[in-house]
């Protein structure tokens, strides 16, 4: 039902707003997880880029692959699989 109920008022959002993904409930379990520990981590990175902490031109490719290893590519495939699921 929400499901129908965001695809009916698909073509009246925004053009620059991306429609909400609706996960299965094995999906929502399988990335709740990854996506609190990157937004953590994220939030965490900025703030030691800004105060000098952290190099951008030294660090940044530690940070990338800090990302891959909290599940970030993971993460990217399920957000893809739930996509082409709701636009099919």
């Amino acid at each position: 039902m929400h499901r129908q109920a965001i695809l009916k008022t698909q073509p009246f959002q925004p053009a620059e707003y991306p429609i909400p993904l609706i996960y299965t409930a094995a999906e929502h379990e399988k990335t709740t997880e990854i996506r609190t520990n990157i937004t953590s981590y994220v939030n965490q990175s900025m703030a030691e880029f800004s105060v000098g902490q952290l190099d951008i031109d030294r660090d940044w490719d530690t940070y990338v692959r800090r990302l891959r290893t909290l599940g970030s590519e993971e993460l990217l495939a399920v957000d893809r699989a739930a996509y082409a699921r709701m636009t099919k």
